[in-house]
């Protein structure tokens, strides 16, 4: 049984409960219910003990015809349970922000910073080809400016290519998640 939150579920719950009809604030109104169930099921399950005197000692036993309620119980800590793990894993994924905003973010200025390398050597590109009498496609690629460039486009597209692609893959296993709970009927 997981009750006991880890700090940035609470924080999870506490920015997405404003925000119920976000896929986010599914995730949130899922695990309310889930643990609502959870507690209803545990008060019905604890209404089932009794004490019974065994060597001297009371020790607490179910009575009769509580193997449903228990199974019951089992069922909603399991759900309970895939609920948190979905908020944890969201939670990985977004380094314990609520929101996954700050990885949107990041990942618009990494591609922004590959495409204006890109389109920088481009130009000069066109430049050099405007700017000079060669034909040779070769020798053009080989003028300083265009060599600059290039080189500052492959820097970036080294420096900022796996940085795109952990993001994009991060959001991606983030959206898996969110559409669980966006599919659902709550």
């Amino acid at each position: 049984m997981v009750t006991d939150n880890h700090p940035g579920i609470d924080a999870f719950l506490e920015f997405w409960k404003q925000k119920p009809n976000s896929p986010e604030g599914k995730i949130a109104e899922a695990y309310s219910q889930v643990l609502l169930d959870f507690d209803n099921k545990q008060t019905g399950l604890l209404r089932c003990l009794r004490p019974q005197k065994t060597n001297g000692k009371l020790i607490p036993v179910f009575v009769e015809g509580s193997e449903q309620l228990i199974a019951g119980f089992n069922e909603a800590e399991k759900h309970l349970d895939e609920v948190q793990a979905d908020i944890k894993a969201y939670l990985a994924l977004t380094d314990g922000q609520p929101s996954m905003n700050g990885l949107t973010d990041k990942l618009f200025r990494a591609k922004r910073a590959i495409a204006e390398t890109a389109l920088d050597a481009r130009r000069a590109l066109e430049r050099a080809l405007r700017d000079t009498k060669s034909s040779s496609m070769e020798e053009i690629e080989d003028l300083p400016a265009v060599q600059a460039a290039m080189d500052k486009r492959d820097q970036a597209q080294r420096q900022f290519g796996p940085v795109v692609e952990d993001l994009q893959d991060r959001i991606s296993k983030i959206k898996g998640i969110l559409v669980k709970y966006n599919e659902m009927e709550l």
